[in-house]
């Protein structure tokens, strides 16, 4: 098999500068979904046809994907600290879930484009996320406070709470925006982490795969949000950029679930981009890239 080299998307954008389309309305908005142990290969636009991402699909279809896209760590914060860099852990220094925090004198896009004007605001669904781990730095408003939803789901002691609850949170934000002042969200759904316990239907009509249950509850409640963002007349104006922090083993290579080993089923992630930046609507780049090219292409 050929070798691919790493290529950064910031990079990219000017080596394809030739055959770019630029959308018909310029973009002033950023909406980044990071979804929790998301593989890849669970979604529909990269090949598999036993789950509906029907919303997920139409974006890619609609924007550009990349079929190459890997994350610099299999568990959520350190990985979430290198979209939010554009640092791998060597160098900005998270590398677990508990015991590591971003240093304050690192700039995050949240910092940086505060510093541009916009208005800034995170909505997360896990306590892995919460504050203390520096990621809220820049953020007018980090919606973190889930210890309410702590016996939501099925009365189990789990602090996280369902993509629908924190879409609501972001809606209601959006609602509130200063229609001429730029935004930049970031929306972090956790649903397809374990235990898997997606609402009905969903937790019927996947009764043999609940990981692809709890994927196609995701599909459905950002439809929702992308009904909501096109009611308001956000969408035209809004890049939405989808991706994951890490995929999950699922007793491959020896590997329960995830968070130790660096195979492509804990690291090959998706990314969906809502406008056709590169090329024309539905291209899939081939082109490997990885989870820190996402910070200065945005900037």
């Amino acid at each position: 098999m050929t070798s691919l080299k790493p290529v950064s998307l910031a990079l990219f954008v000017l080596l394809l500068g030739q055959c770019q389309s630029n959308p018909k309305t310029p973009i002033k908005n950023i909406l980044l979904i990071t979804l929790d142990t998301t593989r890849a290969d669970v979604l529909g636009i990269y090949g598999n046809k036993n789950i509906q991402t029907p919303n997920l699909d139409h974006l890619a279809l609609n924007g550009n994907f990349f079929s190459q896209c890997f994350s610099h760590a299999p568990i959520t914060l350190p990985s979430h600290t290198s979209i939010l860099t554009g640092l791998n852990p060597l160098h900005h220094g998270v590398h677990n879930n508990i015991n590591y925090a971003l240093p304050d004198t690192t700039p995050t896009l949240a910092t940086l484009l505060k510093e541009k004007g916009y208005r800034t605001g995170a909505f997360v669904s896990s306590f892995i996320l919460d504050s203390r781990f520096g990621l809220s730095r820049g953020f007018d408003l980090y919606e973190d406070n889930i210890v309410h939803y702590k016996k939501q789901r099925d009365q189990k002691e789990i602090l996280t709470r369902r993509a629908g609850d924190t879409i609501h949170h972001l809606e209601d934000w959006l609602s509130q925006s200063d229609a001429q002042q730029p935004f930049f969200a970031w929306l972090h759904l956790y649903d397809a982490h374990a235990p898997y316990e997606a609402p009905l239907p969903f937790r019927q009509a996947y009764a043999s795969s609940p990981y692809f249950g709890e994927v196609a509850y995701v599909d459905y409640e950002l439809g929702r949000l992308f009904e909501f963002l096109d009611a308001q007349g956000l969408d035209k104006e809004t890049l939405i950029i989808v991706t994951a922090d890490h995929g999950d083993s699922f007793e491959e290579h020896g590997e329960a679930t995830h968070g130790f080993f660096c195979y492509s089923t804990t690291t090959h992630v998706p990314l969906i981009l809502s406008k056709p930046l590169f090329g024309s609507p539905g291209k899939n780049f081939q082109h490997r890239v990885q989870s820190a090219d996402i910070f200065p292409t945005v900037l």
